[in-house]
């Protein structure tokens, strides 16, 4: 899918309209994901979901690019009351060490190799 720019912090944001009104009065209960162009320094709206769950979605990120997700997620209290959450998410590859000593130039190296 080609993504839409949605606008940049110095010109302001451009309104979204998939997510215009999203509110616990009108809720509207989908993830929209988001990517940020370095090139043009832009955040481009990627790809929209209609009805997935938060384990439908994981699947659908990419493993290994960062990716903001903003979703829109029908919450039932346990009193029974449903909210609607506008929640932002962030995504990003995540490498770990276990001890300080790992933390090596090579090491780094080797973990960024899928960015060819």
């Amino acid at each position: 899918m080609e993504g839409r720019e949605v606008g940049t912090y110095d010109e302001g944001w451009t309104r979204v309209p998939e997510l215009e009104g999203v509110s616990s009065l009108n809720p509207v209960c989908h993830p929209s994901l988001v990517k940020v162009d370095k090139d043009r320094q832009m955040v481009v709206l990627e790809e929209e979901f209609q009805n997935i769950s938060p384990e439908e979605l994981k699947m659908e990120l990419p493993e290994r690019q960062p990716r903001f997700v903003v979703y829109s997620y029908k919450y039932v209290h346990e009193d029974g009351r449903v909210s609607y959450p506008l929640c932002f998410i962030f995504s990003s590859p995540v490498f770990e060490i276990r001890t300080t000593d790992d933390l090596t130039e090579a090491w780094l190296q080797e973990k960024l190799s899928f960015f060819r």
